[in-house]
């Protein structure tokens, strides 16, 4: 639990409850949560060993062209399998950014910090941390990655997840965040677009740019399209 909700007990019944919530996520591609436990003031959860690293580290060590197509391809297959899979169990992520994707040695995706960030993120106006760095998670989003709907406190959606998946996507295949690294509010103000990958053809590049699209109304429905 982040140092900052350690003193709200409601904030502890909400890390048991979507504990409870990620465990019942049983997907190949979802990291398995067994247990909650503490240590003193410390509180966490067990998860499955993982023996690999983070698309975090896989982005850096691929700059600056980015993953091949057919590299990147496999690796968002896996992370759509698991977040529709959530979706229709009802759990939106809201926190999924490269730093909660691990690939495992043996190549399989396990997207970590299922449930919590949800919860925090729907009582964020109670427990939202101060840090405002664009890297750290806020409420349970990373403002980086996050929907201009999340930025503007409204309640989770599956077609905020659509644009966090769009824009690691985006990431995987260009090493780079497509507005800079701006949250999504301000690129919008700013009228930043996102350039297209050079190993993308038309189709894909339109879907692409569909699932960054600043309008919920415009954007992509589901990460399956």
């Amino acid at each position: 639990l982040q140092h900052q909700f350690v003193d709200q007990p409601e904030a502890l019944q909400l890390l048991l409850k979507e504990a409870d919530k990620t465990r019942s996520l049983s997907h190949p591609n979802i990291i398995r949560v067994y247990d909650v436990d503490s240590d003193g003031e410390i509180h966490f959860l067990v998860m499955e060993y993982l023996d690999g690293e983070t698309l975090d580290q896989i982005i850096k060590r691929s700059k600056p062209k980015g993953l091949k197509l057919d590299g990147a391809i496999k690796l968002l297959e896996q992370m759509s399998a698991a977040l529709s899979y959530a979706h229709k169990s009802g759990i939106v992520h809201t926190d999924l950014k490269p730093a909660n994707i691990i690939l495992t040695r043996d190549g399989h995706i396990k997207l970590l910090d299922f449930g919590v960030a949800q919860a925090l993120q729907m009582n964020h106006d109670k427990y939202a941390a101060e840090n405002k760095n664009l890297t750290a998670p806020n409420g349970g989003y990373t403002p980086a990655y996050a929907s201009p709907e999340l930025l503007a406190g409204n309640l989770p959606s599956i077609q905020d997840d659509v644009f966090s998946f769009a824009c690691v996507a985006y990431e995987l295949l260009t090493s780079k965040h497509p507005f800079e690294r701006l949250p999504a509010d301000k690129a919008k103000t700013e009228k930043k677009t996102a350039l297209k990958p050079k190993h993308l053809n038309g189709s894909q590049w339109k879907a692409l740019n569909k699932a960054l699209s600043f309008s919920k109304e415009s954007r992509t429905k589901d990460v399956s399209s």
